[in-house]
């Protein structure tokens, strides 16, 4: 059972690293929860797995746990160390421990890039794009994550500037983030309304009344079509609305994982994103 594991450690070592912990530095990959059952000796057991593009990723230690072998990071050579004679513990080795001190975001930094170059040479052998770390973007997703107590998105257009987006109780932050990338882009003063919430209010409660939707904020697709009827009688929301093809080529960050629809519609609108592995509630399945 143990050499077996081996042969599929290899696969899932990268996924079980990034979703460890830390920013998921991924430009429009989709991590959703895994359907599959997983049994170990031919016991089903329950075990928290990601599914992205076809693939399960799992969590080392998590493996660890189930199956019965050792994790350990070694701080000093920067390796996990796998111990197939021991059982799981939750301990961390003394040798190991290190004091805080002023070079450990140098650390963090070279661990960040480390991974990110792994992953490459793993993505371009599936003939993938390449990812990249954009720390100032990631950082204004989770300060206005921070400023709020929820989610955010932060969007860096072509040119640079960087706009943020918070969740609220008419719309998302991936929605609300889009709205002020437009808004940015056509010039338009911050504290104007696209949409009045006489509009959204209505869609909401079809939402949640006749379509079974637990989630009464609007998701980007749906801030969009809100934004084109607006568009017919106000010039605003018009100017807004002919932005949209200047995102084409902006990178944007969540400080959780997008839902399917957000994330679909980023991508249709060429808009490249990451997000932290961590979804905005434990209910996994988004409505």
């Amino acid at each position: 059972m143990r050499r077996r594991l081996f042969d599929i450690l290899s696969g899932m070592l990268c996924g079980a690293i990034i979703f460890g912990g830390g920013a998921a530095y991924a430009a429009s990959v989709i991590a959703s929860p895994s359907t599959h059952h997983v049994t170990v000796d031919g016991v089903p057991v329950s075990v928290e797995a990601y599914n992205i593009d076809g693939n399960n990723y799992f969590q080392l230690r998590d493996l660890a746990r189930l199956v019965g072998f050792n994790v350990i990071w070694d701080n000093a050579t920067r390796t996990v160390e796998i111990d197939t004679d021991a059982d799981y513990s939750e301990l961390e080795q003394p040798a190991t421990t290190t004091t805080p001190d002023a070079g450990m975001d140098t650390d963090l930094d070279s661990i960040r890039e480390e991974i990110v170059a792994l992953t490459n040479a793993l993505r371009r052998e599936h003939e993938l794009p390449a990812l990249a770390m954009d720390d100032d973007l990631m950082a204004a997703a989770q300060v206005r994550a921070e400023e709020t107590g929820e989610p955010a998105m932060a969007i860096q257009l072509p040119d640079d500037r960087i706009v943020t987006g918070k969740t609220s109780d008419l719309l998302g932050a991936s929605a609300s983030a889009l709205l002020n990338a437009l808004k940015m882009l056509g010039g338009i003063h911050d504290a104007i309304d696209l949409i009045s919430p006489i509009v959204i209010e209505p869609i909401q409660h079809l939402k949640t009344r006749h379509l079974g939707s637990q989630n009464p904020r609007l998701h980007s697709d749906e801030i969009l079509i809100a934004l084109s009827i607006c568009a017919a009688t106000n010039p605003t929301a018009a100017l807004a609305l002919r932005q949209l093809d200047k995102l084409r080529g902006a990178e944007a960050h969540s400080s959780v994982i997008l839902s399917r629809v957000d994330s679909d519609m980023y991508r249709k609108l060429g808009i490249n994103f990451t997000c932290e592995p961590q979804y905005q509630s434990k209910n996994l399945y988004h409505k």
